[in-house]
Formats: C-alpha cells, structure tokens, sequence
C-alpha cells in the first residue's frame, strides 16, 4: 500500500514539474528569436577564448569588470555559451530560459519546505498544489521576459540561481536541526557555504543571502522546539555565518564608501534624490508583479521622474512603505507567510534600491524580490479553496486560472514583442514616448533602414525630453553620417553641449561610436579635427567636475582621434596621461604600445611593455595573454626589420 501511495506522489510530482516546465517554455519561446540588447555585446564580445584549458578559462572569468568583484563565474558562463554556440543571441537567450526554469524548481522546492513549518500543517498534496501554483506565478509573470531575454542579465540569473541554491540549502539543514541532526544541519551549512560565493561572483546580490536566513529565522522558524544542543550549534552558525559576514560587510561600506559612491558623478541625481526616488520606485515594483500592465513594462524606465526634494507624495510612499513593514511584522505569528514574503521582497531590493548610485529603475530588480509577494498571494488563494463552501471554492478556482491565463497572455504577447529588433523598438517608444533612450533607439532603427528624416524627428524628440543631455546632439551628428554634409553649427552645438554640462553614459559612448565609424570610415563628412574638438570640450566637463574615470577614457579617445589627425607625439602623451590618471587603466598602454608597434618604434615598445610587466595590474594572470600577444607582435616587426637591414 505505501509503495503505490508513493508511486502515485511520485507521478503526480513528476507531472507538476513537468507542466511547469512546459507551460514555461510555450510562454517565452517566441522571444528567443530576439536580437542582442543594449550592453550585451559591450559585455560578451571580449569574452573568448581559442583553446578549451584551464589558463584560457582562468583569463577569461577574470577579464569583466562589472562589479566590485568582477563577477567570474557569469563572465565564464557567458563565455563557453559563445565558444560553443558562436555569437547568436538565441543561444544566450536559451540557457537563460533554461536556467530560468531551474531557479522556478528551486523556488518550488523552497516553498515546499518552509510550508512544513506552517501552523497548521498542510496535507502533502495541498504543499505540493501551493508550491506548484506559486512556483508557475513566478515562472510565467511577464516581468521576467526583460530579464531571461536579456542576454547580459544571466549575471543577474546566476546570482539568483545560487542564492535560491544557498537558502534551500539552510532550509533543509534547519530543518534537521529540529530533529537533532546535526551532521545534515551542517551539511546545510556547507551547502550554504558553497553557494554564497557562487551568488557573489556571479553578481554581487549574493551579498543579500546571510539576510534572507535571517528573514527565515524572524518568520518562519521556531527555536521552542530546539534541544540545548541543537541551539549551541545554530548559535554558532550564527555568529560564523551572519553576524561576522554582516559587519565584515559593513566594515567594507564604511572604509571603501568614496569607491562605492563615486558613480554619483555622471548620474543626473543625488544621494537624497535616489533616496527619495526610490520610495515611489519600490510602490512601482509592487504594482508591477501585483496588477502587472503591459503598457507599464518596458526595457527602458528613464523617464521615471526624480524626486527632488520632500513633498506630499513622496511623504506618503514613505508612509506607505512604513505601515507595510510594520503590518507585516505586527502580523509575523498569526501569519507568518505574510511576514515573511514581505520582508523578502524589501530585502531584495536593500541593494539596488537604496544607496547605491545605479539607474533608477530597472525590472530585473525583481526577479528574486517577487518570489515575496507571490507567495502570500498564491498560498492565501490556494488556501481558501478547501476551506469554504463549494461556491465560494469555485470562485476561488476561478480567480485562480484566470490570473494565471492573464499572467501567461501578458508573458507570451511581450516574449512576441521582444522576438525582434524592429518590434521590440517601435512598442517602446509607443509606451514610453518621453524616454530619451526608447526615441534614441527607435532612431538607430530608422537610420539602420535610411529613414534619416524620421530618425531626426525622434532624435529632436529625445532632446525636448532632455534639453541639457550632451548625448543627442552627438547622436545627431552620427545621423548626418548618413547624409553628405554635416552642418558646422551642429559640431558647435555638440561642443558647447559637452563643455558645459554634465558629461553622461549617453555621450561617451556617442564619442566611442563616431570615432570607431571614423577608423572604419563609417562617417565620411566628419573630419578628424571636429572630433579632437568634441573629445576635447568633453574633457573640460569631466575635469571640471573631478569625473575621474571618464576623464581617462576621454584621454584615451582623444589619443585615438589626434593619431587619426596624425599628431603622434600628443596621442602617445594622452595615453601617458590616461594611465598617470589610473594606474589600473593597462588598456591605455596597451593601445601606446600597439601604435608604437605599427610606427616601427620598437625600442619605445618594448620599454612600454616591459613597464606593463611590472605594474601591478600587468603582473595579473588575466594580463598575460594580451602582453604575449604583443610581445610576439614586438617578435615579429623585430625579425621583419632585421630582414630589412
């Protein structure tokens, strides 16, 4: 009798997983077909290697610096999906659905055990029914299309996968303890232990997983039932993995807080103003996974308006933040559920959300966050079915799939939208009309086409939106690559622009963009001498305001655009001055000494490159093959000279 029960669980579990999965990949399938996004080749392309060994593996999950910590493990992930599946984004865009789908059987698993430490105990089959239905909310919300489908976010992925990893792991250690195992506990513990560094060297959210175990502790676990020597064991867990991570942590924010803030200087808002915004951000996040619209979602937030000082409405978000977390803790032994999802979700979102001078908004936030506000949601919902009258059970069924069948049109229209290029641009600038970016990118398309004069009128419409952005007029002169002439008080514009305002992302990657289409003679009408002007205005912003890091890649564009002017001697100072700026910036003395190369200046090389040597960022593993390549490039103008004489 017990093996057919078992048996019939088992075929039961197999076909809840099973639906899931397939539910899952119906939903999102059609935007595999989508184009690469934003900063995805910017991250990827330099993420190769020839030869599968483990100094080419090594270099290469060394070599992004995304992040304090590089973020190893996605960069190396990221790379063997471009070694073996080449530079298609469809394969970039299959594992994240597939890794998608393996954070969804964490959750559900997750959701499995820590509803066995609800009171009253849920039959086994309403657990596996719950987790299922809460585990397939978060698998098809159409929020998460921005994320899977979004090649670089498998760093947000990767940190997710392995905190989900991390947590169950606690979870079943936990759980033994309360039973006195402590050999599983502590196997947890290791579990715990492995999957922490993997969240954190995949992206840095990892850092947020000593406080969802926290969370567990506050709401969902009792320490009544726990022998004395069961709690020995979790007070000393506690204070090697919680205590000490937590104030090593905020060690390191009060030492390295200068590091960690300077960003704010090519951000258009500051320190308070992100406070403050970001109290009507979170409340956006809410509506967002709770009353989802496809009108509100969107690639690009930038036209969230920032809040600069403190009026009424900023008042009540905070005030309504406040009571939420209040509620919810006041609420955490009659409905611990509640309490708990709550504070997961505001938890989540303590990093990206708070201090940190990132961009406003962005969806992929909530990929993990979510998981808090839909678990009360589904587990309140599934509740109430076997617990009311048959009427009421139906109409609670009913809510039930029809949330689920409006979640799953929502996801499969936006993975529609997202299939292609030409489709995905024109719905965002339609929903997002007064975003710099949605125009800027409807414009790149219409270029693209060689719709030049509707590419200016969104490009005008960009720079209505944002009077004072140094990027459109430089965008404007990229357009007039596509025409024969490029007007003079356009180039004056552009100056007058980047000298006086704040210099930002858009207008350096602007600068990069004219002066690559000038190597590759991409841009006819524009000459070298308008570009060391426009790199040189430019300069006067970024020093102006001690825009340090921009500063040295302005150094190193404006060398690039006096060698295309071939004023050699200036270029080789400005990479000089680059790295005196920098002294972690090798690329700059990388670029000097493959100059030197092609000038046939070999002594000056080889004295270049043997300083890279010594530095201490040219001793790193992940320099060596760059600084090999050019000492055979050295080798080789060597030996051909030689020749020569």
């Amino acid at each position: 009798m017990k093996t057919s029960k078992a048996f019939g669980d088992a075929i039961i579990a197999s076909s809840l997983i099973i639906t899931l999965i397939i539910v899952t990949l119906v939903l999102f399938w059609p935007g595999l077909s989508g184009p690469f996004l934003l900063d995805d080749r910017h991250n990827i392309s330099p993420l190769e290697f020839k030869t599968l060994d483990v100094e080419s593996l090594l270099n290469v999950a060394a070599s992004n610096t995304s992040g304090i910590l590089g973020r190893p493990i996605s960069a190396l992930s990221l790379a063997l999906t471009q070694h073996f599946s080449g530079p298609s984004a469809y394969a970039f865009k299959y594992t994240n659905l597939m890794i998608h789908c393996v954070i969804g059987l964490l959750l559900f698993w997750l959701t499995l055990r820590v509803l066995q430490e609800i009171k009253p105990r849920l039959t086994e089959h309403q657990s596996w029914i719950i987790a299922g239905i809460i585990a397939l909310l978060w698998l098809i919300h159409p929020l998460n299309v921005s994320t899977v489908m979004y090649a670089v976010q498998r760093m947000a992925q990767l940190a997710i996968l392995f905190s989900a990893a991390a947590v169950l792991s606690y979870v079943i250690g936990r759980q033994a303890l309360a039973t006195d195992n402590i050999k599983v506990f502590w196997l947890g513990v290791l579990g715990l232990s492995v999957f922490i560094p993997l969240a954190l060297f995949s992206k840095e959210n990892g850092v947020l997983i000593p406080l969802y175990v926290i969370a567990l502790e506050l709401f969902i676990f009792s320490r009544k039932s726990l022998s004395s020597k069961a709690f020995k064991h979790l007070a000393a867990f506690q204070s090697l993995w919680i205590i000490i991570p937590i104030s090593l942590g905020a060690l390191y924010f009060i030492t390295h807080h200068e590091q960690l803030l300077v960003s704010y200087q090519v951000r258009d808002f500051d320190l308070s103003e992100r406070l403050l915004t970001q109290t009507h951000v979170v409340l956006f996040y809410i509506q967002l996974i709770l009353l989802p619209s496809l009108s509100q979602m969107s690639l690009f937030h930038d036209s969230f308006p920032v809040t600069r000082s403190l009026d009424l409405s900023t008042l009540l978000s905070i005030l309504a933040i406040v009571t939420i977390l209040a509620a919810a803790y006041a609420l955490r032994k009659k409905h611990p559920i509640l309490a708990f999802g709550i504070y997961w979700f505001f938890l989540s979102h303590l990093l990206e959300s708070t201090i940190f001078p990132l961009e406003m908004v962005f969806e992929h936030r909530n990929y993990l966050a979510m998981y808090g506000l839909l678990l009360p949601l589904g587990y309140y919902t599934a509740k109430m079915i076997p617990h009311t009258s048959v009427r009421k059970a139906f109409a609670f069924t009913s809510l039930l799939i029809i949330i689920i069948i409006i979640l799953g049109s929502q996801t499969f229209s936006r993975a529609t939208v997202w299939s292609s290029t030409e489709s995905l641009r024109i719905v965002t600038q339609m929903d997002r009309p007064n975003s710099v970016r949605a125009n800027s990118a409807l414009a790149n398309l219409l270029l693209q086409r060689g719709d030049v004069e509707n590419a200016f009128k969104f490009l005008g419409a960009a720079e209505n939106i944002a009077p004072h952005e140094p990027g459109v007029p430089l965008h404007k002169i990229l357009a007039y690559c596509y025409t024969d002439e490029i007007p003079k008080q356009q180039i004056e514009a552009a100056q007058q622009k980047l000298s006086n305002e704040k210099f930002t992302p858009y207008a350096l990657s602007g600068i990069d963009i004219l002066i690559q289409r000038k190597f590759t003679n991409g841009c006819p009408p524009l000459n070298a001498v308008d570009l060391i002007k426009l790199t040189e205005s430019a300069l006067i912003s970024t020093k102006r305001n001690s825009n340090q890091t921009d500063t040295t890649y302005l150094l190193m564009m404006n060398a690039r655009t006096h060698l295309l002017n071939d004023n050699v001697e200036t270029a080789l100072n400005s990479y000089d001055l680059a790295f005196e700026i920098d002294n972690t910036l090798v690329q700059a003395l990388y670029e000097k000494t493959d100059f030197l190369i092609s000038l046939n200046r070999l002594v000056e090389a080889k004295a270049t490159l043997s300083f890279i040597r010594s530095t201490k960022q040219g001793q790193l593993i992940t320099e060596r093959s760059k600084i090999n390549q050019l000492q055979d490039l050295i080798d080789e103008a060597s030996t051909a000279q030689q020749a020569v004489e």
